[in-house]
């Protein structure tokens, strides 16, 4: 159901219309001046204010960082959030950091009062080199998966996976004698 606490005996009610947003980026083994990151994409028309709703690395403790009041994404852009953000002291309990040994980062949307609406997206992710990053990526078949990415492009479009240094291109498994 789209209403917190469903609607017996009723039809469900339509959810809000949501803008599409999605994590985009994530940046969990940073190193020199960097900070873990999560990046979201607006992949919407028009601007979307996402302010109120949660980011976190644990879907099943979807509201630990609450992302301040009246923060916008532009149409087409990008919103970074850094362990500056969601690691700090006033998160208290909620505070959350990134591990380089493998995580996960979701985002949830939620209304000014803090109910959560049923939209989330996110991933979870491997361990991960320094400095290299995981990012949304399209496979030909319209599957979405997040590989490790050959260039840092926080803020801006992702540079593609990571590729190499060697690629299996066959294997014979069953020589003749």
């Amino acid at each position: 159901s789209s209403a917190t606490g469903g609607s017996p005996g009723a039809d469900n009610p339509a959810a809000p219309a949501l803008p599409l947003i999605l994590v985009n980026e994530v940046l969990a083994s940073s190193t020199g001046n960097q900070q873990d990151s999560i990046e979201l994409l607006n992949r919407s028309g028009g601007l979307a204010d996402v302010g109120g709703w949660f980011l976190t690395d644990d879907r099943s403790q979807p509201k630990k960082y609450r992302i301040p009041t009246n923060t916008k994404i532009s149409a087409g852009g990008f919103l970074v959030i850094t362990e500056k953000d969601f690691n700090a002291n006033a998160q208290g309990t909620n505070a959350f950091q990134l591990s380089s040994r493998g995580d996960e980062a979701w985002l949830f949307a939620a209304d000014a009062a803090g109910n959560l609406l049923g939209y989330s997206h996110g991933f979870s992710f491997d361990a991960s080199e320094a400095g290299v990053s995981f990012g949304r990526h399209l496979l030909s078949t319209g599957k979405e998966v997040f590989p490790a990415q050959k260039a840092l492009s926080l803020g801006a479009a992702n540079a593609g996976p990571k590729v190499g240094p060697l690629v299996i291109r066959e294997i014979h498994y069953h020589p003749l004698e």
